[in-house]
């Protein structure tokens, strides 16, 4: 789910060309929830700034639903707070929207297959 469709669109093309299947595209909080809610993916990836909602609000409600998904928030802010803030609300994992395509698609699998980093080295600082 991300809000802008420049920045959607250039996921969709990392995934896709890496093989990676996608389920649905949300371009606000409300329909990634519903859309989680209807398709059940193994993976989410969450912008953290919906227009309609915080994105971490919905992070913490499709994990309260459906704990087995795993959540990947991606966001433009470097804020250790908004870090907090994602994984008290339980996303797997957090990176920042200039991550280059590769990793976040690397992470997307990672997440897939098991591999959560969930507490980065800052988390015990």
């Amino acid at each position: 789910a991300d809000a802008h469709a420049v920045a959607r669109q250039a996921l969709v093309d990392a995934f896709t060309q890496d093989s990676l299947q996608i389920a649905g595209q949300a371009s606000s909080s409300e329909e990634a929830l519903e859309l989680a809610i209807r398709l059940l993916p193994d993976v989410v990836v969450m912008d953290s700034c919906m227009p309609d909602c915080d994105g971490i609000i919905v992070t913490r409600e499709i994990h309260r639903l459906y704990p087995w998904i795993k959540i990947l928030v991606l966001t433009y802010s470097e804020e250790t707070e908004l870090m907090w803030r994602s994984l008290e609300a339980e996303a797997s994992d957090y990176l920042l929207k200039s991550t280059p395509p590769k990793e976040i698609v690397s992470t997307v699998r990672g997440l897939y297959h098991g591999v959560i980093r969930k507490k980065p080295q800052w988390y015990y600082s």
